[in-house]
């Protein structure tokens, strides 16, 4: 009797003193469970997050990721970046995606994190389009353009090679290239990217970049309308279905009996309905034919990630610098 009392008061005891260290940490107003590890924790609070209860979900994740449990990383960003159960913090959010990018940064295309750290890629490129107002997190056109060709060229993602075609086109980040630009669109394509389908077509009816070839061109902003009202397609923004919209509509009243013959033709060899695992075939050797991977795109060699880009950032939940990568804070 004695031993079996000693033990539940150890235990407790124990439980107490976590609860203690976590409140600490954590504040005197949040919710928070004993976390014997960091995956416990990271488990606990996902499973909070799927009952919506955030005053768990969110100190849970936050020690699991504070005890360098990655994983958790992901979840968190989504949630600063979309302000479930909290305030939008976008600062927050971006500390999360890089923690998580960086770390699964090598991983296959065929791997299965790979969409999931393609995305957070995307998403800390398209901060750095634009940077954050009032934080740390500046500008950097050129480092977003590295992001996402990390993102398109090693772990063959839509979105990001949508966005690096749209760099190309710009020259925003890197030199302007407008065949550059065509292959990255169609890299994207061919993955039923919705905008980008649209964009190649006008690219095609125009002879941007590409040979003019109008039916082509057509056939391409016939499947992005129809891909448009998709919500599975790669991308998908409601925003875009109305240009798109429009566009075809344009060059369909445009196109004389011919080319909208011969686009038709093209539209019921090509088009399928959005889904990530299946490929849109190439248009008979028409349609460009190399996809852009290192040896077709020579800044994929001259601007791979290096240490520099890697910064070591401060973490706005905790006011204490991250050593996890041991990179120089040089952002």
């Amino acid at each position: 009797m004695k031993l079996t009392t000693k033990f539940v008061s150890g235990v407790f005891s124990f439980a107490i003193l976590l609860l203690a260290i976590q409140t600490n940490v954590y504040g005197k107003n949040q919710k928070v469970v004993p976390f014997f590890t960091a995956e416990e924790a990271y488990r606990q609070g996902m499973a909070a997050f799927r009952g919506g209860s955030m005053e768990l979900a969110i100190p849970a994740l936050n020690y699991a990721s504070d005890s360098g449990y990655r994983y958790a990383d992901l979840p968190l960003a989504r949630i600063y970046q979309e302000g479930i159960g909290i305030p939008r913090d976008d600062e927050k959010a971006y500390y999360h995606y890089k923690q998580y990018a960086y770390k699964f940064a090598a991983v296959s295309s065929d791997h299965h994190l790979a969409a999931d750290v393609a995305n957070a890629f995307v998403a800390l490129g398209l901060y750095q389009l634009k940077g954050i107002p009032e934080s740390t997190v500046r500008k950097d056109p050129r480092l977003a353009f590295k992001h996402f060709k990390h993102a398109a060229a090693n772990l063959k993602d839509p979105v990001a090679g949508f966005q690096l075609a749209r760099m190309y086109q710009k020259g925003e980040g890197t030199s302007k290239n407008l065949r550059m630009a065509a292959r990255w669109f169609n890299f994207s394509y061919k993955k039923n990217h919705t905008e980008s389908q649209a964009i190649l077509g006008k690219l095609f009816w125009r002879g941007i970049g590409v040979p003019r070839n109008r039916a082509i061109g057509l056939a391409l902003l016939k499947i992005a309308n129809e891909n448009a009202r998709d919500t599975s397609c790669p991308g998908y923004s409601g925003g875009s279905q109305r240009w798109i919209e429009k566009a075809f509509q344009n060059l369909n009243s445009a196109a004389d009996p011919n080319t909208s013959d011969s686009a038709d033709q093209y539209f019921t060899k090509l088009y399928r309905p959005c889904d990530r695992s299946n490929e849109l075939p190439s248009i008979n050797g028409i349609l460009i034919k190399n996809t852009p991977d290192q040896g077709s795109d020579p800044g994929l060699n001259r601007d791979r990630l290096q240490e520099t880009d890697r910064p070591q950032i401060a973490n706005p939940d905790r006011g204490r610098s991250n050593t996890g990568f041991g990179f120089t804070n040089n952002r």
